[in-house]
């Protein structure tokens, strides 16, 4: 269990709840907009080969903070680069998203990450990359891409992609985003981002079948 402190007006403290002394411990300073601190790395037990300073949730909660302040944010989602572009297939578990990710590659595509993936949007172009934490395909790739378009998925008995209105598209973006609650305006800073980029960036509803007819309707509707 984390919380975050404010410890002068150039630093925020990330706190501990240590179990067994029953107090919260500093683990962390940074500044409050993460993009530098120290993190004070635990003795480790003996059971472990070594101490790995930026393990979670620090890590989590550092990529998530830092993003808050570039427009940006982290995804539950797969994500492909396809002739250098990039695709997100946004759903819960259970949704497909490795599946059609991985059809994407058996067509050419690379994973980038087929589950949780990084949006940043620069105020021209929206980039898609991964994150170091990958789903069941073990598949990493640490290139960025320009966004082509969104596919939030749901499987079906037919392949069909239906462009989704900008408020219906930023509400389903916020419901898989990371939401850097810890922020007091990380909700805000989010929805602004999304809403930026997805007056920019197409997102469709899309039905699939798990087959070939999915990679080949996304390109034809993404690349149009």
């Amino acid at each position: 269990m984390l919380r975050l402190r404010r410890l002068s007006d150039r630093t925020v403290g990330i706190e501990r709840f240590d179990g067994q002394r029953k107090c919260w411990r500093l683990s962390a300073c940074v500044r409050p907009n993460f993009s530098a601190g120290t993190i004070y790395s635990p003795t480790p037990a003996p059971t472990m080969p070594a101490s790995i300073p930026f393990h979670h949730p620090h890590d989590r909660i550092m990529v998530i903070g830092r993003f808050a302040y570039l427009n940006g944010g982290m995804i539950h989602a797969a994500a492909v680069a396809d002739n250098g572009r990039g695709v997100l297939m946004v759903g819960p578990s259970g949704a497909g998203k490795t599946t059609l990710a991985r059809l994407w590659r058996r067509a050419g595509a690379v994973i980038l990450n087929d589950e949780r993936n990084l949006l940043r949007w620069t105020g021209d172009v929206a980039w898609v990359g991964a994150t170091p934490w990958h789903g069941e395909d073990n598949t990493i790739d640490p290139r960025s891409v320009p966004l082509a378009g969104i596919l939030h998925l749901q499987q079906s008995t037919r392949t069909c992609l239906r462009r989704l209105l900008l408020t219906e598209s930023i509400t389903r973006l916020i419901t898989a985003t990371f939401i850097p609650v810890f922020l007091d305006d990380g909700l805000s800073r989010l929805v602004n981002a999304w809403s930026e980029l997805l007056e920019r960036v197409p997102a469709y509803e899309c039905e699939f079948t798990p087959d070939e007819r999915a990679v080949a309707r996304g390109r034809e509707t993404l690349y149009a």
